[in-house]
């Protein structure tokens, strides 16, 4: 039996399927690309101990980020049906803001949890990895802002903004070795290096949160208040965290110790519990 093969030349539709797919595959690169580059200039300039710590501390923030990295997986097919049943940004408003308000209330539980147990835990299972522990401090509430910005992407794509995406995480990409190679020359270390993080994943989150509301048509009164609501749980968790830690006494008892932070945790789930509550409400 003969087999033809027909080699067709590119029409516009596979132009344009190209195109998307190569822009696509270019935000992903420079996504990538910007969790990846503090510890390629960590590897340059300094050496592989702090290597060895930071690539450990981003370790323990991706589990905390895979969850919401899931969600993104799944809302993603439901959004493009929607948009192309409507063909109408405003009305996917609700298709990432929703389960952004969800993610952004919930999240600080994850991260008080390992904020809490992390030392305890690495005292008991990675004692090497101890000198850790103030970097991983650092990049847990960098996880906030991470474990938001899939959904955004999905949205971005969705309405076919990839240039968007690609042209600000390019910019914000080139501030991040800037400053990741102007702290080190100073002569600081891996946690400032994770403080220049948590800086450019804020912006990174909040440039794409305000654009998202601007194309889905909101007024700029509810941009302001939609950003205060999503901003202020990681705030108020942050300060229960610091106060808490404030009381940090030496017990050498393992069972006291954990008992000490099992109650820590307690305490931060009741002062944080109102914050849930009030989410439960608003999302239904």
């Amino acid at each position: 039996y003969k087999f033809n093969f027909n080699i067709s030349t590119f029409n516009i539709q596979t132009w344009k399927l190209f195109k998307f797919g190569f822009l696509t595959a270019m935000v992903g690169i420079i996504t990538n690309l910007i969790f990846s580059i503090d510890k390629l200039i960590i590897a340059k300039y300094l050496n592989s101990i702090e290597l060895g710590y930071y690539a450990f501390a981003f370790f323990i923030i991706e589990l905390i980020t895979f969850i919401p990295n899931t969600i993104a997986v799944v809302l993603f097919p439901r959004i493009i049906e929607k948009y192309g049943q409507i063909l109408n940004k405003s009305k996917l408003l609700n298709y990432y803001l929703i389960p952004i308000k969800i993610i952004a209330y919930f999240v600080p539980l994850l991260i008080a949890g390992m904020f809490i147990y992390v030392g305890f835990l690495s005292n008991l299972i990675f004692p090497k990895y101890i000198p850790a522990l103030p970097v991983i401090s650092y990049l847990l509430f960098v996880s906030f802002f991470i474990s938001l910005r899939p959904i955004l992407s999905v949205f971005f794509i969705t309405i076919n903004k990839e240039k968007c995406l690609l042209y600000v995480r390019g910019i914000l990409l080139i501030f991040l070795i800037f400053f990741d190679y102007l702290i080190i020359k100073l002569g600081y270390g891996i946690i400032a290096i994770a403080i220049v993080t948590l800086i450019i994943m804020f912006f990174d989150f909040i440039i794409f949160f305000i654009l998202a509301l601007i194309y889905t048509k909101v007024n700029i009164k509810k941009i302001i208040y939609e950003s205060i609501i999503i901003i202020f749980p990681f705030i108020y968790a942050t300060v229960i965290l610091f106060l808490m830690n404030l009381y940090d006494p030496e017990i050498s008892s393992f069972y006291i110790l954990f008992l000490l932070l099992t109650i820590k945790f307690i305490i931060f789930i009741i002062l944080y519990s109102p914050l849930i509550f009030y989410i439960n409400k608003k999302t239904n």
